[in-house]
């Protein structure tokens, strides 16, 4: 495989899977779904919503002249209306339909919508039903739908329960189908009315304007080569010269991609990118690290996958079963039933995707099996560094980085010191990442039976499935098998050995606001033990609920006895700096509890769970105000700083500490979406709205997430650089996990550590305010209170990365 072959290769890939996208929804006919087709209804639908709006309102305004169909839909929606018809004449737009069967198609999807409706509004209760029927069809398409609603609708009316519906005549559904095909024609100008067929037998049919035909052709030409199958390379990305030149080599036939990934070209273009030197020096070196697939963790991944193995986040091929049907007409038992079954199914649903992943990932590790490569790489509008391919990448989940290997091995000469990290690597995959370094190291070699076991014959000693990354756990047994058969001494590892931050973004906060408390909590002072601020905050959860339980609350009760821990707080700690909601807390602490039912085949709470849980993510979040008082006041600092912005509409403009600069611009684009019962929906955008301005919201909300990702990025880009300075050529960089070989981690930790004291000893929310100041005449608020945490304690902390 050489580097021209591979860009042809991605090129043809994205053409392929354009066309299965443009294919499929033709042969489906639903060729609205198709790329062209959603572009001709965003595009459409505005002036079509407004003139059949206008033509709606002259008729109630000279009722002498209405037809006599209209008032069949005189309380729908015009955008509804105008939706479904067009939805409808665009399904088959590149095929030629008769007039009279494409009027009755139209009209008959408007009656549809206007029974269901009439059976949500007037019996809401078989409406309920009708709707379960629905969710439980693996394929909810839009004939099941429309099947399941009228079971329901005509068993009723049989019955007696319900009035039957009056169905519309072939009269009434030619007319108003052939009214709303010539509104689409003289509004859109996208279908013209054919006479076709040979005499005396010809008929009028329903077809593409020759504009549109040639207008379809050359999208569909220019978007399939724009949308190439990103790859890693087999030859060294291109440095990265310009903000439009590097990583891939775009005079190879692959379109040209952009240092940062963002549609702001203004921004783009005004950019100095001699100003950010450090921030590009950290891209190119970082992407210059060269990679090989893991082939036995490859191999043993195929194996699980083809056997339907459950290990971490590699689901099951097949879907759960859902449990056999009650024998009996308890309505509480067939309640139950049903909400399990409801559970089951979703969960079903919800592995879908992760399946796919999963296909993917495995089949990119097929593809790269044996070959060396590299992954070029871009940065998000807050300098974040990300490589451009998905699914096999240092940056996804736990199968994706256990099938990685540094292809430049590093040379163990003291296995003592230099095999230090890859046993702290190996305890911190199995979950052991809580507990002292010299422990986990301890871990590693009183584990030394299981381990060979697992190195010997993984697929009949299942030991490493129960670690908390398996895969990388997996990976760790191979290298630490290797150097063990070896003899240690003279052994080359190329396993990469990550370093993670302990909650990154109230590190950054409490650097920020110079928080003791939060910088304890999270390690940026030196500690004896690793602190853990998720297990901090549960505990304070805890109390909480002894309180409640005390007070003869059973609900708290029961949370104390199944068990509440630092895993149940992790996901909505993590994310609150990143502007997590009391909504968002409420789900992670709903898909821990779901997920630790399933795992044990347990239900507590039974028809309760939604009580408890939102009882219980209330808790949550008080506990983590508690515990993050000055992180919070940063957050709001930043919140209203930029709130003074918003009411002028102005963007958020900010430098970074590496010369990066930052611009926040959310625009308050007026988008509008419209969705039936049927499911048939749609969201648009009026592009060109000039008293739109920006998202005040989205700018207020954003700020505290976008300002910690562009410190975080920083670090990043610092570590890297000092990285090249001392010669670690290969580097693993998530945004707040570093990695390399294990005989360089204590210098990366080191350069970590160094990078963080020198970019937060300025303070940079005063910095921050003065750029905002230049942007404003306002008055901005106070800057918060701060602590007396000092910036420079970060470089005793060992556990800052652990």
């Amino acid at each position: 495989m050489d580097q021209l072959e591979l860009n042809l290769e991605m090129v043809e890939q994205g053409v392929a899977r354009y066309r299965r996208k443009v294919q499929s929804a033709r042969n489906r006919e639903k060729e609205s779904e198709a790329p062209y087709g959603q572009r001709l209804m965003r595009s459409q639908l505005p002036t079509l919503i407004e003139d059949i709006e206008k033509r709606f309102n002259y008729h109630r305004k000279n009722p002498h002249a209405v037809p006599f169909w209209m008032p069949l839909i005189w309380d729908v929606e015009p955008e509804v209306i105008a939706m479904l018809s067009l939805k409808t004449t665009l399904d088959a737009i590149c095929t030629k339909r008769p007039l009279t069967g494409t009027s009755i198609h139209i009209a008959t999807v408007i009656e549809d919508e206007l029974r269901y409706r009439r059976l949500r509004d007037d019996h809401p209760d078989i409406f309920h039903y009708a709707q379960k029927d629905v969710e439980k069809a693996s394929k909810q398409s839009y004939r099941r739908k429309v099947a399941a609603y009228k079971r329901h609708d005509l068993g009723e009316a049989k019955k007696g329960n319900i009035d039957k519906w009056k169905g519309w005549s072939r009269k009434e559904k030619t007319s108003m189908g052939t009214w709303l095909l010539e509104v689409i024609r003289t509004t859109t100008h996208l279908i013209a009315f054919k006479m076709l067929g040979d005499l005396p037998r010809t008929v009028l049919h329903v077809t593409a304007t020759d504009e549109l035909f040639q207008w379809v052709a050359e999208f569909n030409e220019t978007q399939e080569l724009l949308s190439p199958l990103w790859l890693p390379t087999v030859e060294a990305p291109k440095n990265w010269s310009s903000v439009w030149h590097g990583g891939y080599d775009d005079t190879a036939g692959l379109p040209p991609l952009t240092f940062i990934k963002s549609f702001d070209m203004d921004y783009m273009r005004a950019l100095k990118f001699d100003d950010m030197n450090p921030v590009v020096d950290a891209v190119n070196h970082v992407q210059q690290t060269k990679w090989t697939v893991n082939d036995r963790v490859l191999k043993v991944a195929r194996w699980a996958w083809d056997q339907d193995k459950e290990i971490g986040e590699m689901v099951r091929r097949s879907d759960y079963e859902l449990p056999p049907r009650p024998a009996t007409d308890d309505p509480d038992i067939k309640k139950e039933f049903s909400r399990k079954c409801g559970t089951i199914h979703n969960l079903n649903l919800s592995m879908r995707s992760q399946r796919l992943h999963i296909i993917k990932t495995l089949w990119m590790g097929d593809k790269y099996a044996g070959k060396h490569f590299y992954y070029p790489h871009q940065i998000d509008f807050r300098g974040r560094m990300y490589p451009i391919p998905y699914f096999l990448s240092p940056q996804g989940t736990d199968l994706s980085k256990s099938l990685l290997l540094f292809s430049e091995s590093e040379t163990i000469w003291k296995p003592e010191e230099e095999a230090k990290w890859l046993a702290i690597h190996g305890a911190n995959c199995f979950g052991n990442d809580k507990i002292p370094l010299n422990e986990r190291v301890a871990w590693v070699h009183s584990r030394k039976k299981e381990i060979h076991e697992v190195y010997s014959d993984p697929q009949s000693n299942d030991w490493w499935t129960e670690a908390d990354d398996p895969w990388q756990f997996l990976a760790f047994c191979f290298e630490w098998g290797d150097m063990l058969a070896c003899g240690g001494r003279g052994f080359k590892t190329r396993l990469p050995c990550a370093m993670d931050a302990s909650n990154n973004g109230i590190q950054l906060l409490s650097l920020l606001g110079r928080d003791e408390i939060g910088g304890a909590a999270t390690n940026v002072t030196s500690t004896d033990v690793p602190a853990d601020l998720y297990t901090f905050v549960s505990d304070r959860v805890n109390e909480l609920l002894l309180t409640d339980a005390k007070n003869g609350d059973h609900i708290a009760t029961a949370w104390l006895k199944f068990g509440v821990d630092r895993k149940t707080t992790k996901r909505p700690v993590m994310v609150k700096p990143y502007g997590g909601t009391r909504f968002s807390c409420r789900t992670y602490v709903g898909d821990w509890y779901g997920d630790k039912c399933l795992k044990n085949n347990i239900d507590p709470f039974g028809n309760e769970a939604s009580i408890a849980i939102s009882y219980l993510s209330k808790l949550v979040w008080k506990a983590m105000d508690e515990c993050l008082k000055r992180p919070n006041k940063v957050m709001k600092w930043l919140q209203d700083t930029v709130r003074v912005l918003g009411h002028e509409q102005k963007p958020v403009d900010w430098t970074t500490p590496n010369g990066f600069k930052v611009r926040q611009k959310y625009a308050n684009t007026k988008a509008m979406r419209i969705r039936t019962l049927l499911g048939e929906k749609i969201s648009f955008i009026k592009w060109r709205e000039p008293t739109l301005g920006l998202d005040k919201v989205r700018q207020a909300n954003g700020i505290s997430p976008n300002f910690v990702h562009s410190l975080d990025a920083c670090v990043a880009q610092q570590t890297a650089i000092q990285a090249k300075a001392h010669g670690i050529r290969s580097l693993a960089m998530v945004h707040d996990s570093f990695a390399t070989h294990s005989t360089q981690m204590d210098k990366l930790g080191l350069l970590v550590r160094k990078s963080t004291a020198d970019i937060f000893s300025t303070d940079l929310l005063l910095r921050f305010q003065d750029e905002i100041k230049q942007q404003t005449e306002k008055e901005l608020p106070d800057l918060p209170p701060y602590g007396t945490l000092d910036p420079l304690e970060v470089l005793g902390s060992e556990y800052f990365f652990a």
